[in-house]
């Protein structure tokens, strides 16, 4: 993770600033405790760190001091993070995905008064990897756009360190989640105005994902472990096709995405097998994607 924070500008020894003259505020980050812990990093170093709570799960994931709570609707947040940002000396913003309406403002107004901007996202490289760039991810990424210029970039960059594998833990996930939107639900009455920026609800989502794991028990006696490519039909659609209309603007390409996924498997597992079939029947059944 250190090699992470120089190659972003996150690490003191990347920068001319001295680590004592940077003070980092942290928007809405991923349920569990990756920015409290990046945060603390960050503080041994000799920065300093805020945060802005939006909701009660922001609350339960950061330990620290130094949160603000933000109540107001999202109108007037530009103006807040503004007020904020002058009164603290704020000289980086930290947030996780770029698409969150709440964060496209925050890199609107970074970037009129030319604060960095680091933004995390899920790896683009996984498992073991988590994406961080300065200024946007996907669509919004500063890389090259060219394969000639990828080629040319890398070839300056250091070896890769070797590093521990970090496997993934779906029950860490699903714990961590489950308290944040718990707490995010319970602390509602102080955060009236909050709107997720997930299509559905909380508590929707999360009665889905229990159907569809009581579905799963009923028809399945036994697990596979494959490959997770092989499950990619069972992504929530709804959520996917949000993620494409941020990152798109051409209405022909989103018409014709919604039209491949709209023909392809909705609903049941990934892998599913019927009477009748062969060990390879499932396998050659036409997919979502």
């Amino acid at each position: 993770m250190n090699a992470l924070w120089q190659s972003a500008g996150l690490a003191p020894a990347a920068v001319a600033v001295p680590a004592a003259a940077r003070c980092f505020l942290f928007l809405q980050g991923l349920p569990g405790p990756f920015f409290a812990r990046l945060a603390e990093r960050l503080q041994l170093a000799g920065a300093r760190v805020l945060r802005i709570n939006f909701c009660g799960g922001d609350e339960a994931d950061w330990p620290h001091p130094g949160a603000i709570a933000f109540r107001g609707r999202a109108g007037a947040f530009p103006g807040f993070l503004a007020e904020r940002i002058a009164a603290h000396g704020v000289t980086d913003v930290v947030l996780f995905g770029d698409s969150r309406p709440l964060h496209v403002e925050a890199r609107a107004l970074c970037a009129a008064r030319g604060l960095p901007v680091h933004v995390f996202e899920e790896g683009y490289l996984r498992p073991d990897f988590v994406t961080l760039e300065r200024g946007g991810v996907n669509g919004h990424s500063p890389l090259p756009r060219s394969l000639a210029a990828v080629l040319a970039e890398a070839r300056h960059l250091p070896p890769v360190p070797d590093q521990a594998a970090i496997p993934g833990d779906f029950r860490r996930r699903a714990r961590e989640s489950a308290r944040y939107y718990l707490r995010s639900v319970i602390a509602r009455p102080r955060y009236p105005n909050f709107i997720g920026h997930r299509p559905v609800g909380p508590v929707t989502e999360g009665l889905g994902w229990l159907r569809r794991f009581a579905r799963a028990c009923r028809e399945h006696s036994w697990v596979l472990q494959a490959d997770i490519r092989l499950y990619f039909p069972s992504i929530d659609h709804r959520q996917l096709l949000a993620q494409l209309e941020r990152q798109i603007a051409c209405p022909g390409t989103l018409w014709l995405l919604r039209i491949i996924l709209g023909n392809g498997a909705t609903s049941g597992p990934a892998i599913d097998a019927f009477p009748g079939d062969t060990l390879l029947t499932p396998l050659q059944r036409p997919r979502g994607l």
